[in-house]
């Protein structure tokens, strides 16, 4: 008989969905771990749900390490909404990936006895991001260390947080000071404009009020350029602001800042977007340079983050799909067109369907620039 907060230790043999966990106890009842823990690692763990065929637990404390585990390097690795698998080492994180996808589709697709291939790595494992979308938030998510401490000690303001939603927390966001998927110029623009906001007492748009100013941040940067772009969603257009941060991010960044957008919406969330873009500096949009072919990405387009390991799939995606000279390609959800012109190159033409009109716009672009003419 088993009963909730109860310690048990066992070993992790498995990942299961939900980031979480899997071993047995000696009895052979199977355990669901929620938290840090790895395959490989014997572990202590409270009871929450007990259910007929099975336990759930909270991580307390790895017992014996794994094999696979290492330091996590960023400050905010579990409590953040971002990585889940830090704490194991790259080889391990692709084998859970691969797994995932297998077991999905066995277990949830139904495709029993699907084979799924080793994951591609990616060239980079960290600061390899082109996207990074940060939140202003005006309700700080507090550790438990922090719970405990008066608000007049803690090194931060509880009321200012400019960063990632905490995992099933859209009214709480993680104060994040630097983020290791970032590039350094990302990083220095998210440390810029929090000065920038804190300096100007600016208010934070409240998702209960729906009043406020800040919204989100999103920095843009091309691998294949070194294009970067700074795109910033507030509430209301201020001109005067706007100009004093354009002043501020010109001597941060110099020509390295290729363009700065402000984004202004009314619509009552959190999505980092605009419902009017203001064009402040250079052209409101950045150019990408993948496998020979340039893509030009506006603020609201959607592109594959990691420039690098994006030609490793679309290479992938070209040679399995096998266009030839005489066909015609459709491309469902074809975002910017970057697919669809890796395959047009290797067939008659190629039909991108997508309902964003910014990524229907880019698209069209990136096919005259880079002089395909039959991608429609």
């Amino acid at each position: 008989m088993f009963t909730k907060n109860q310690i048990l230790e066992l070993e992790i043999t498995d990942t299961a969905d939900g980031q979480q966990c899997f071993g047995r106890l000696p009895e052979g009842l199977a355990v669901f771990v929620q938290g840090p823990a790895a395959v490989g690692d014997r572990v202590r763990a409270s009871v929450f749900k007990i259910k007929k065929n099975y336990l759930e637990a909270r991580l307390l404390e790895v017992v014996v390490p794994s094999p696979a585990r290492v330091t996590p390097p960023c400050a905010h690795f579990g409590v953040c909404g971002g990585c889940k698998w830090q704490h194991v080492d790259y080889p391990e994180q692709l084998r859970i990936k691969r797994k995932l996808v297998q077991d999905a589709l066995v277990h949830l697709g139904g495709f029993t006895g699907a084979m799924v291939r080793e994951a591609l790595p990616s060239p980079q494992v960290y600061g390899y991001r082109n996207k990074m979308e940060f939140s202003f938030g005006d309700r700080r998510y507090l550790t438990e260390a922090e719970m405990s401490v008066e608000a007049a000690q803690l090194a931060k303001p509880m009321d200012f947080a400019l960063g990632f939603h905490a995992p099933g927390r859209f009214d709480r966001v993680v104060d994040v000071d630097l983020c290791h998927l970032a590039t350094p110029e990302m990083n220095q623009a998210l440390a810029l404009v929090k000065a920038w906001a804190k300096r100007h007492a600016l208010t934070i748009y409240n998702t209960h009020t729906h009043t406020g100013y800040l919204r989100n941040l999103v920095v843009r940067h091309a691998a294949g350029t070194g294009e970067f772009m700074v795109y910033l969603v507030t509430s209301t257009h201020e001109a005067v602001l706007m100009a004093g941060l354009l002043d501020e991010l010109k001597a941060a960044f110099g020509p390295r800042l290729t363009t700065f957008v402000n984004g202004v919406t009314s619509r009552k969330n959190t999505v980092a977007r605009g419902d009017q873009d203001l064009v402040l500096h250079g052209p409101g949009f950045i150019r990408e340079v993948l496998d020979g072919l340039t893509f030009e990405i506006s603020p609201g387009s959607f592109f594959q983050t990691n420039s690098r390991q994006a030609e490793v799939l679309y290479r992938e995606t070209v040679a399995r799909a096998q266009p030839q000279a005489d066909e015609v390609v459709y491309d469902l959800y074809c975002g910017t067109g970057t697919i669809a012109l890796f395959l047009a190159r290797s067939c008659r033409g190629v039909v991108g369907a997508e309902m964003e009109p910014s990524a229907i716009a880019d698209a069209e672009r990136n096919a005259r620039a880079n002089g395909l003419q039959d991608v429609k």
